[in-house]
């Protein structure tokens, strides 16, 4: 980061534990945040439209190859400069957990810090998904305290920065 002293924030390759990719870097754009609910609950496995949205998301068509600027990374593990923090502020406390990350990816690319996926940084990340534990969204709202959570942080997004025509970058 010091070569690149304008980049706000990066987050490296995750790589499952078996070495697998992991996808770790996503888009804002409005359809496919819509979709990120049915992605938990593994509706992205039964139905094509979701897929196709849910691959949007997560940028399933991007050359995970390459070092980029992309919309937001994944939270587990993300290097923010100081300044940046200076600049924005941390986390917005309204989230409890799920999409802290999103917002403040967002909010650094309004304060025109980017944001980029670096690929030859790799992590292993054992990625739990409790929220996604229960199958189908009404047991799992009903059984599963951290399924509700992930909804009411992606109501509290979607709340936040409404009115937003672009749901930002296309990349």
């Amino acid at each position: 980061m010091d070569a690149h002293p304008r980049i706000g924030c990066i987050g490296p390759k995750m790589l499952n534990m078996d070495s697998s990719l992991q996808y770790s870097c996503y888009r804002f754009d409005l359809p496919s945040i819509l979709i990120k609910p049915l992605k938990q609950i593994h509706f992205d496995k039964k139905y094509r439209r979701v897929k196709k949205y849910a691959d949007r998301l997560v940028m399933a068509d991007y050359d995970h190859k390459r070092t980029q600027p992309v919309d937001w990374v994944l939270g587990a593990a993300m290097i923010v400069r100081k300044e940046v923090v200076d600049d924005i502020g941390w986390f917005d406390d309204r989230y409890f957990m799920y999409l802290e990350d999103c917002d403040w990816c967002r909010r650094m690319w309004d304060a025109g810090w980017p944001v980029y996926y670096v690929h030859d940084v790799e992590i292993l990340h054992a990625h739990a998904r409790e929220s996604a534990k229960v199958p189908g969204i009404v047991k799992a709202l009903l059984k599963n305290k951290l399924a509700r959570i992930h909804l009411a942080s992606w109501c509290k997004y979607l709340w936040k920065w409404r009115g937003t025509y672009r749901y930002y970058r296309h990349l």
